[in-house]
């Protein structure tokens, strides 16, 4: 996370303290779900719990688009390895013999 000086960038000094925010924020909710279910307030219950979800599915989907740009990236750098290899006799396709 720390740049060659030992240092946070803005962007993940942001990325950080919006991880920060999100554990807080998740740990609150728990603490207010189990205030609920001990009252027995249903509806308090039923928001939070809608709220928590939202908040552990944008979670997902921030891993699922790095996931993608992880597949993107590998896919750029085979296509650059499949274009600097040349046929060979034995195979049609491009290999490394």
């Amino acid at each position: 996370m720390l740049n060659a000086r030992g240092e946070l960038s803005l962007a993940k000094f942001d990325e950080l303290l919006r991880h920060q925010l999100k554990i807080f924020i998740q740990r609150h909710l728990t603490d207010v779900m189990s205030i609920s279910m001990k009252t027995n307030n249903i509806e308090n219950l039923v928001m939070i719990s809608a709220i928590r979800f939202m908040i552990l599915q944008n979670k997902e989907e921030e891993e699922m688009e790095r996931t993608n740009a992880r597949m993107r990236t590998l896919s750029k750098r085979l296509d650059a390895v499949m274009v600097r290899h040349k046929p060979c006799a034995l195979h049609p396709a491009p290999c490394s013999a």
